[in-house]
């Protein structure tokens, strides 16, 4: 019993020290009045090789992708395009005179683990990419983001935040 306190302990420990890193923020979220021109005609999403990938059922696997949403597979692409499916939906309400295309690249894609989602059921995925939105027609820069971070409960994300 004093032993399953102690570990009980520790991994709260742990929890704890980890959480201040998982927030819900849109901090550099495109500009409303800019996006409401805007008529999202393609979107391209890239997760570069560069990306490591693990499939470990850890809490916090140390890797750029962890993704245990689909059956084994080419992660870099599954995650690239739930990011798309993600944007496109997001942008979908977009009906502006001016077309274009929604360029993402993404940097880190940690989805809850089925270990973490077990433990700690309060645990969220942490999603973090750049966007530069390009004229359609002339591929001419318009709009670019550094970096959006954006996290959710379920498995798809849809990224509002270009509506409001």
């Amino acid at each position: 019993m004093q032993r399953r306190s102690v570990l009980f302990g520790g991994l709260l420990a742990l929890l704890a020290g980890c959480s201040g890193n998982w927030e819900v923020a849109y901090d550099n979220g495109v500009n409303a009045a800019v996006s409401k021109g805007w008529n999202v005609t393609s979107v391209v999403s890239v997760a570069p090789a560069s990306l490591t990938v693990s499939n470990a059922n850890t809490f916090a696997p140390n890797a750029d992708i962890v993704w245990h949403g689909e059956p084994f597979g080419d992660r870099r692409a599954q995650a690239a395009k739930i990011l798309k499916e993600g944007i496109t939906q997001g942008s979908s309400g977009l009906k502006g005179p001016r077309d274009v295309t929604i360029l993402s690249n993404l940097r880190h894609f940690h989805s809850v683990t089925p270990l973490s989602l077990s433990q700690a059921p309060g645990a969220v995925h942490n999603i973090r990419f750049t966007v530069q939105v390009v004229d359609s027609k002339t591929l001419q820069q318009e709009y670019n983001v550094s970096e959006i971070g954006t996290l959710d409960l379920g498995h798809s994300i849809v990224l509002k935040f270009m509506l409001e």
